[in-house]
C-alpha cells in the first residue's frame, strides 16, 4: 500500500505488531520473520522500520511539531489529545515531554482567552496535568 512513512505510522505499526505479538504469544526470536512478510515491499521484509525507512532527524521534526504548536481555534481537549499524542512518538528519546513539561507546554501555547481564564479561575494552581485539564476544559 504506498503512502508516506511517517514517525505516526511507524508507531501504528510498531504497537499493532507487539499486540500481534502478546496474543499470539510469538516468542521474541521469531517476531521479525513473522511480521516482515507482511509488508509489501520487498526491501522492508529484511528491515528494521524506524532505523532504516524513518528520515535519520524524524524525533527532531517530530520534537519541532511538538514544540511549535498551538491551540489556535481548535478545542482544547482535541488540540490537548493531539499534542500528547506526538509527545509519546517520543518516548524513549531525550526530547520526549513529562508531565510537568506536557502541561508548561499546553498552558505555555493554548489560545490567549482560555490562558486568561485559566489564570483568572486559578486553574493553573493545579500541579497535576490529568486534573489541570479536566479544569480546563
Amino acid at each position: 500500500m504506498p503512502g508516506e512513512l511517517t514517525p505516526e505510522v511507524a508507531c501504528a505499526w510498531d504497537m499493532a505488531c507487539q499486540n500481534y505479538f502478546t496474543h499470539k504469544e510469538v516468542p521474541a526470536n521469531v517476531q521479525v520473520k513473522k511480521v516482515a512478510w507482511g509488508m509489501l515491499d520487498p526491501c522492508m521484509q529484511d528491515c528494521e522500520l524506524q532505523a532504516t525507512w524513518l528520515d535519520s532527524d524524524w524525533a527532531a521534526q517530530v520534537r519541532k511539531k511538538l514544540l511549535c504548536s498551538t491551540q489556535g481555534t481548535h478545542a482544547f481537549v482535541e488540540w490537548a489529545a493531539e499534542l500528547q499524542s506526538v509527545n509519546a512518538l517520543l518516548t524513549n528519546k531525550m526530547s520526549y515531554l513529562n508531565k510537568t513539561s506536557m502541561r508548561h507546554q499546553l498552558e505555555a501555547n493554548m489560545n490567549d482567552d482560555l490562558a486568561t481564564d485559566c489564570r483568572h479561575e486559578g486553574v493553573n494552581d493545579e500541579q497535576d496535568l490529568k486534573r489541570w485539564m479536566e479544569k480546563v476544559k
